[in-house]
């Protein structure tokens, strides 16, 4: 627990507008929801998008009006930080080069998370973008990422900065219940079903999973769910349909984060085998929570947290039978099923909301100096105490 404490800590989060399709804006208000509730004085402006698929004029146009509003929001709310949630790509890096600045010439600590990150980018050589890089990452007091790997590449790129890895938080309460996904999508109640999830655009390695079906259905008469939507679902269905896999697939078309929980508690499997430079895929995360065994490859947060045969099997990505032989072995092993079940249930009790709260008020205690605000949460500046991922111990 926090010592001597003088005043109420106060943390100024960048939110996501709730319009906007995909993970983050789901965990990112539960850990604002989570940190108001463990003491923190939490307030929030948004940041970013406001809709999934708003012109470039309209974003434009929004972003210069944030950045307008962003020095009221300060002399309004007087905070002891500022909280930042990015990604750490082009689109974001020309957003931030202007947010982190202003917010170190209004006077204030700045933390910025990046939910993903594009490596190439990091290694960046031409200007503008190293210098851009170079000035966001200056004015931030932290840098939080979602896995080793990219904390390696900026350490290894742009040294002299504080990097730390964090978690996204999950709520359990969500994880209860009955959804009846199978039975508002079509899906029959007697069949194996595989899920995939994802936004579909072919890094996440959809077209693998198509790929892989008429080999896995050779030996297993299962049912595969595509949850989502994106730019590449025509050509999915279509791909679906020339191998006449039609009456054996579902696509369900987006469904609110919020709404997901159903499609993982009624599969059997889950089938991720994704290359897209994403830190913490939450795809992984909320199939562990729902006790659902999963294939997938060797990606960031994935290689961190998840051991191979034990939480998950990992692939090479873009190896179809390489999947293929993965999803058949866990398919003829229900026992293997059922370990990697409660495994996976296992691992995920680290990232509940309540402590993924109290590591990040100990991280803003360490950035606004430690040990004078009045906030539930564990000892600031213990970096060696904090949870260490099992790959990572035994590397």
């Amino acid at each position: 627990m926090t010592t001597g404490r003088k005043k109420r800590l106060r943390v100024l989060m960048a939110l996501p507008d709730r319009r906007v399709r995909g993970g983050p804006p789901s965990h990112l208000y539960l850990l604002h929801d989570s940190l108001r509730d463990r003491g923190v004085d939490m307030r929030s402006f948004v940041y970013g998008g406001r809709t999934h698929s708003e012109s470039m004029a309209f974003k434009l146009l929004n972003r210069f009006i944030d950045l307008a509003k962003l020095p009221f929001h300060v002399l309004r709310h007087r905070p002891d930080v500022i909280h930042l949630n990015s990604a750490f790509d082009r689109n974001g890096l020309l957003r931030d080069v202007f947010f982190a600045p202003l917010c170190k010439l209004l006077g204030q600590k700045v933390v910025i998370k990046f939910h993903g990150s594009d490596e190439v980018l990091a290694c960046e050589r031409k200007f503008p973008w190293r210098s851009m890089t170079r000035l966001m990452l200056r004015c931030c007091d932290t840098v939080c990422v979602l896995s080793h790997e990219e904390r390696g590449y900026f350490e290894r790129e742009h040294p002299g900065h504080r990097y730390r890895v964090v978690k996204n938080a999950l709520d359990f309460s969500r994880y209860e219940g009955d959804h009846n996904f199978r039975a508002r999508h079509g899906i029959p109640a007697d069949k194996l079903v595989l899920l995939f999830i994802a936004r579909f655009i072919e890094p996440k390695g959809i077209f693998d999973v198509i790929k892989a079906l008429p080999e896995i259905r050779k030996k297993h008469d299962v049912f595969c769910a595509f949850v989502g939507d994106g730019p590449v679902r025509g050509e999915a269905e279509k791909r679906c349909a020339d191998l006449n896999l039609t009456e054996h697939v579902a696509f369900t078309g987006y469904i609110p984060e919020d709404e997901t929980i159903g499609a993982y508690r009624e599969s059997d499997l889950l089938v991720f085998p994704t290359y897209h430079p994403e830190g913490m895929p939450m795809v992984l995360f909320h199939s562990m929570a729902s006790g659902l065994p999963i294939v997938t490859t060797r990606i960031r947060a994935a290689a961190d947290w998840m051991e191979d045969g034990r939480h998950c099997v990992f692939v090479p990505d873009r190896d179809v039978p390489a999947l293929v032989e993965a999803v058949g072995g866990l398919l003829d092993a229900p026992s293997k099923r059922e370990a990697m079940s409660g495994a996976g249930r296992e691992l995920v009790k680290g990232f509940e909301r309540k402590k993924v709260a109290d590591e990040f008020v100990a991280l803003y205690d360490e950035v606004v100096g430690g040990g004078g605000h009045d906030a539930v949460g564990i000892s600031a500046g213990d970096e060696a105490s904090r949870e260490v991922p099992a790959a990572v111990r035994s590397s």
